[in-house]
């Protein structure tokens, strides 16, 4: 899980045509191979458990968006929104 700023310059995840995607508040955008890999399309929900020095905490989010991404497999989510959660 990768969590980004808004504003972020230095990682933006992309549409197919060039555009940077806004992240939206609590629900994820995939890789195109990390949605392969768990068969998942726009419009299901993840269980995600955010593990920390605390209990882990469990979220139902929404996938939005599924991107082109070349290198690894990632799910983005909005940096502010991943600190709440954790």
């Amino acid at each position: 899980m990768t969590s980004l700023p808004k504003d972020s310059s230095v990682c933006q995840p992309k549409t197919e045509d060039g555009k940077n995607i806004i992240l939206p508040h609590k629900e994820l955008v995939l890789s195109n191979h990390l949605a392969a890999t768990l068969k998942l399309d726009k419009g299901d929900t993840l269980l995600v458990e955010v593990v920390d020095m605390r209990d882990g905490i469990t979220l139902n989010i929404q996938v939005v968006d599924i991107v082109a991404h070349y290198i690894g497999i990632v799910a983005y989510m909005d940096y502010d929104v991943m600190q709440e959660s954790s």
